[in-house]
C-alpha cells in the first residue's frame, strides 16, 4: 500500500461507522453462555453442601475455652 492510498484510505473512513461486527457479537455470546453455565453448576455445587449452625458454635466454643490440665 503506497502512502497516497493510505492516506485517501483515512480519509474516507469514518469512525462513527465502525462497528464490533459479527466477531465481537459472537465473543459476548460465548461469553454469555459460558457464565449461564458457570452459575448453573455452582448453583447446583452449592445445594450440596450442608451447613449445621450447631456443630459451628460447638466447634467455636471449644476455642475459646481454655483446655484444662
Amino acid at each position: 500500500m503506497t502512502s497516497v492510498a493510505a492516506v485517501r484510505l483515512a480519509d474516507t473512513f469514518d469512525e462513527s461507522k465502525v462497528t464490533p461486527g459479527v466477531l465481537g457479537f459472537l465473543v459476548v455470546a460465548l461469553l454469555g453462555v459460558v457464565l449461564v453455565l458457570l452459575l448453573r453448576s455452582m448453583t447446583r455445587h452449592l445445594g450440596k453442601v450442608r451447613f449445621d449452625e450447631d456443630d459451628v458454635a460447638r466447634e467455636d466454643e471449644q476455642r475459646r475455652t481454655p483446655p484444662t490440665p
